[in-house]
């Protein structure tokens, strides 16, 4: 398993300053925030994809399907981690620095609405995902419209 980019010099420049922002109030809250993993190349993208969905069947041939736990419905190519136009990732995930970094008793929403505020999708809205939760510690910008000329 490759090793998650922690770096917030790799973010999109917007994204970066929503993030500093986000960690100063959550720091001012008493709930930081650490980030997790930013930009993301399409290898990683694909082994966290195939996380508790890869089954190798005995003819040596790979089926892929949900066996449990997985970690993210976006294969290759298709995440927001991914490095944008210029290089940089429109996408991060989070944890909390204090107590379970995971756990359920952590503000999600609160630090969801903070990113939120700011201009950012955050994953905790995303109903698809079986357990009602979504994906709490993801955020990203919003996609970026092209204008439309009218002549």
């Amino acid at each position: 398993m490759s090793t998650p980019d922690r770096d917030p010099q790799h973010l999109d420049s917007q994204l970066r300053w929503i993030l500093d922002r986000v960690q100063q109030a959550s720091d001012l809250l008493g709930h930081p925030i650490v980030l997790t993993e930013g930009l993301r190349s399409d290898d990683r993208q694909a082994e966290l994809y195939a996380l508790g969905r890869t089954v190798v069947s005995h003819v040596g041939v790979t089926r892929t399907r949900s066996m449990g736990l997985t970690v993210t419905n976006a294969m290759a190519g298709q995440s927001r981690h991914r490095p944008n136009a210029e290089g940089f990732g429109e996408a991060l995930d989070f944890h909390f620095a204090e107590g379970e970094p995971w756990g359920e008793d952590q503000p999600w929403e609160l630090i969801g609405i903070l990113f939120e505020t700011l201009g950012c999708e955050w994953g905790g809205r995303w109903v698809r995902w079986g357990h009602g939760k979504g994906d709490r510690p993801h955020v990203q910008l919003h996609k970026r419209q092209t204008p439309t000329l009218v002549a």
